[in-house]
């Protein structure tokens, strides 16, 4: 597909994102983004207590915070917006998430799934993703978020 998008999805866009139930595009006050380009966390979860947890974890390293709570959200923000990584629950209310993290990895985003389903450690393996089970503890988070910024930091480099 070339030239720029038409504006009847960024408008589809707008709306979807007006009526979601996520928390404001604005970097947490203590971060220090490097220069260039910003580092954006894409979260796509369900349950909102998850999200908040998550959301405030990636903003303490320095992102800014998008957020999706369903598969149409998450399309949308993937097919319009450039994360450096993306925290990926895999079963949402109204689906699987396996296609989001497919198209997440053809933009070359790094992608940590998180999940407590019993199928899960299957489909990251399938998906070539690293998993995070449900419950986790904040010391686990914070490995596996460490070794997708180190993933994400090469990916930046490549596009460079």
């Amino acid at each position: 597909m070339s030239g720029p998008p038409s504006k009847a999805p960024r408008a589809a866009l707008r709306r979807a994102l007006a009526t979601a139930p996520t928390l404001p595009d604005v970097p947490h006050p203590r971060s220090n983004p490097p220069p260039g380009r910003p580092r954006i966390a894409l979260i796509v979860e369900d349950d909102d207590a998850v999200a908040i947890l998550l959301t405030d974890i990636v903003r303490l390293r320095g992102y800014s915070v998008r957020r999706a709570a369903t598969l149409a959200e998450a399309s949308l923000r993937v097919a319009f917006e450039e994360p450096s990584v993306a925290l990926v629950d895999l079963v949402l209310l109204d689906g699987s998430s396996e296609g989001i993290v497919r198209s997440l990895h053809e933009k070359s985003v790094p992608v940590l799934l998180l999940s407590g389903s019993a199928y899960a450690e299957e489909v990251a393996a399938e998906l070539g993703a690293p998993l995070l089970m449900k419950p986790f503890h904040l010391d686990v988070l914070l490995e596996k978020l460490a070794f997708l910024e180190a993933s994400s930091e090469r990916t930046s480099d490549l596009r460079a």
